[in-house]
């Protein structure tokens, strides 16, 4: 018996489905579903005719060049670019400076040095006349 409704329930669950929704289980009060329209027919086939084949141009005969062997000659050697040491003074309006080492043995150094200007002294004024009496 339980396998006489299992069969029954397998085959109601496949092919309801695939049941028009008219045959399918419908409440009765239920307002009929509206019917689809027709679909319009398809435009008519326009057929072309095939693209006529144009006639391949005349070939006429392969130009023929003469092979000439290029002639490459080599690059003469670039020499090597010295090495620029930067310059061993700066000289500015307000001082210098001055490198300091080899590099190799000791580090470069850089060393400021002001310009030193001596300023003129200023005459000293010689003492004035008093001008007035002296205070006893």
């Amino acid at each position: 018996m339980r396998s006489a409704l299992t069969l029954v329930l397998a085959v109601a669950i496949v092919t309801v489905p695939f049941l028009p929704v008219s045959a399918q289980m419908r409440s009765p009060g239920a307002a009929p579903l509206p019917q689809a329209r027709p679909l319009p027919p398809p435009p008519p086939a326009i057929f072309y005719p095939p693209f006529p084949e144009r006639p391949a141009p005349p070939v006429g005969p392969t130009a023929v060049y003469p092979l000439v062997p290029t002639v490459v000659y080599p690059l003469p050697p670039v020499p090597p670019t010295p090495p620029v040491e930067p310059a061993p003074e700066i000289t500015l309006p307000n001082g210098r400076w001055e490198r300091h080492g080899d590099g190799v043995a000791s580090p470069h150094v850089w060393v400021w040095i002001p310009t030193y200007r001596a300023e003129p002294r200023a005459p000293e004024a010689e003492p004035s006349q008093p001008t007035s009496r002296p205070v006893r």
